[in-house]
């Protein structure tokens, strides 16, 4: 039994790093530990993109010398439009959502340089990048309609879970059996955005667990990361409460 604490869940996502590096490379087993209010099996999560997409533009003075200058700025506001119109064209379980991180420095500056990061997820990882193709089209059309660049930068991503119900079943019936706090049924259909959908591990280890541990007062889940960009197999997933 070997015991791994898996750092910086909600930034570099330590199982993402551990995994690429082999970490995981000798286990039959993987069964992962998470915090909850309840004791539960379902372990459902989307998977994931978390890109930055960034416009560069030129430089001008906005009132002596507009006519001179290319907004980035103004890409990623046309960015975000074309955003809206999109979400109306893909499937009911895709989320998308983002934030500006960088708008310019000055009022009286045509920015030329604007970025901004979005989360894109989806219940299916073949699905997802069908999505995510379709958000750098827009994200590129958007650069081309004011005369910017657009350079696209993946952060990180994950794939689905896929949960084996057998696995599921035998961990909630052995809590049970030992007292566990808090046993709750499993959601019947919700869509999860926990960013700890399993990739490379899943390879290396074909049969997973993920409990989630309820702690007294928790009104809400801990997130965790792990995986690669490979495709899972095997997963069992619970919730386990605490005291």
């Amino acid at each position: 039994l070997v015991v791994y604490g898996t750092p910086a869940e909600e930034t570099a996502s330590g199982k993402l790093v551990m995994a690429r590096e082999g970490v995981f490379d000798d286990l039959d087993l993987a069964f992962m530990m998470h915090g909850s209010d309840t004791t539960t099996v379902d372990g459902k999560s989307l998977a994931l993109n978390l890109v930055n997409i960034k416009f560069h533009g030129k430089s001008a003075h906005a009132a002596i010398a507009p006519e001179k200058g290319i907004s980035a700025l103004d890409a990623v506001l046309l960015f975000f439009n074309g955003m809206e119109y999109l979400r109306e064209h893909v499937p009911t379980e895709v989320r998308m959502h983002g934030i500006i991180t960088d708008g310019g420095k000055a009022a009286n500056i045509v920015p030329d340089y604007a970025c901004t990061q979005w989360y894109i997820r989806s219940s299916s990882r073949i699905r997802l990048d069908e999505v995510v193709a379709r958000v750098k089209d827009v994200a590129q059309g958007a650069a081309l309609q004011v005369g910017a660049t657009m350079e696209w930068e993946e952060v990180k991503a994950y794939d689905n879970k896929v949960n084996v119900q057998t696995l599921n079943d035998i961990l909630l019936k052995n809590a049970e059996k030992v007292g566990a706090p808090e046993i709750s049924e499993p959601r019947k259909k919700r869509l999860c955005h926990r960013q700890n959908a399993p990739r490379q591990l899943i390879l290396l280890v074909p049969i997973k667990l993920n409990p989630m541990m309820s702690f007294k007062g928790l009104e809400q889940p801990m997130d965790s990361s792990l995986g690669q960009r490979r495709r899972i197999r095997q997963l069992g997933h619970t919730k386990w409460a605490c005291l």
